[in-house]
């Protein structure tokens, strides 16, 4: 048996060789491990950056890799993988572009991919049932109506066999974030259409909203919505009737009821024609969600102290304005204590264009505001526009 040569191995030189080697070695392995562990990490940071793009969890740890069982030297796809096309994205993405795809796109893209498939069934189903066309029922879903009407469209009741149908397609509303666009029947009408209503809604003028009367008790009306389990839709527009409940001047405790149903609602934006009922005015910053109020035929008497009291409204629009010099300088006036406002939009502007260009050019760049000019509807208007502050 052969033993070792090596009698005291801290003073054997071939020891020492040796145990320098093996400590290099060991060096050698662990820088190795550490670049290792780098590129790993480094590789896992790239990767959840891409799955951040595609709205997806993070990765934590390289344990992800593992599903990865082999690499081609040429970076060539493996044989067995389905090619690259639309229908081959995630559902994730497919989410994200079916919430911008009009009604003329909608039926072909669910048709050409088929997990979207169940969409233009939906689609189809309504359409049929109540003879709407497309654009009635994607993106936005008007719900059924009959249009014909003399003096306002008046909503139909649904029957029961065909509830299912509005349900499901009331489903994709909510899941792509669109709206579902409702005319403002009886009180009665809106409790029994409420469990197939979509998140969002449209409560919708039936006829020009300087005609638009509303025959029964707005107040009941909105009541009907406050009731909405588990909780009432977000209403992305209303658009206010200019006469209710039989009458052109409905009485203060009227106006005082419909003012609390509203401040219970999340309401984006709210529409009037000519005024703003006071009791309302006083109370535009107790609704929630209200960003935007659009005022059709806007006058002397619209209430410029709104804008200092309403703190979350960031737009302002009027169409059809009537205002003097002397009311358009009250209104820039306002601008400095408006500080959630960013935009006032003046569109239809005949009767008061000399006046609101003087004032644009005269007045609003002193106090931090722009004028922009576009055109709506083939007709030219004005926008004020904050002037964004530099830090």
């Amino acid at each position: 048996m052969l033993k070792s040569q090596c009698i005291d191995k801290t003073n054997c030189l071939c020891c020492q060789v040796s145990n320098q080697r093996i400590s290099e070695l060991q060096r050698n392995s662990n820088r190795e491990k550490d670049i290792l562990n780098e590129t790993v990490a480094n590789m896992l940071q790239e990767l959840n950056s891409y799955r951040r793009l595609l709205h997806l969890e993070p990765l934590k740890n390289a344990s992800a890799f593992e599903d990865i069982k082999h690499f081609q030297a040429d970076n060539s796809p493996p044989s067995n993988l389905a090619p690259l096309n639309l229908a081959s994205l995630p559902r994730e993405i497919l989410d994200k572009i079916v919430r911008f795809i009009d009604s003329q796109s909608i039926l072909p893209l669910c048709h050409a991919i088929k997990r979207l498939k169940p969409i233009s069934e939906a689609i189809h189903d309504v359409q049929k049932t109540f003879k709407s066309h497309i654009s009635d029922v994607w993106p936005d879903f008007y719900f059924p109506r009959d249009s014909s009407s003399t003096n306002y469209a008046t909503p139909l009741e649904i029957q029961l066999h065909d509830m299912f149908k509005v349900f499901r397609l009331s489903t994709f509303l909510t899941k792509y974030n669109r709206c579902a666009i409702v005319l403002p029947g009886t009180p009665s009408h809106m409790t029994n259409i409420s469990t197939l209503l979509p998140s969002r809604i449209i409560i919708h003028s039936p006829t020009d909203v300087a005609e638009y009367s509303y025959p029964h008790r707005l107040d009941l009306f909105l009541k009907s919505l406050t009731l909405i389990k588990p909780k009432p839709p977000i209403i992305q527009q209303f658009e206010f009737p200019s006469q209710f409940d039989g009458s052109s001047t409905p009485n203060g405790l009227i106006l005082q009821t419909i003012t609390e149903y509203l401040s219970k609602l999340f309401i984006e934006e709210l529409s009037f024609f000519g005024n703003i009922p006071l009791q309302i005015a006083r109370n535009l910053h107790r609704i929630k969600g209200l960003s935007i109020v659009a005022v059709e035929d806007a006058g002397l008497d619209f209430p410029v102290w709104i804008l200092k009291k309403c703190t979350r409204l960031r737009k302002l629009v009027f169409e059809f304005p009537n205002f003097s010099i002397s009311k358009l300088q009250t209104l820039v006036a306002a601008l400095p204590f408006a500080l959630g406002l960013e935009e006032i939009h003046f569109r239809f502007m005949d009767s008061c264009k000399d006046e609101l260009t003087q004032i644009s050019r005269t007045c609003l760049d002193r106090i931090g505001w722009s004028v922009e000019v576009g055109v709506y509807q083939e007709t030219q208007f004005l926008v004020w526009i904050k002037k964004k502050v530099k830090k």
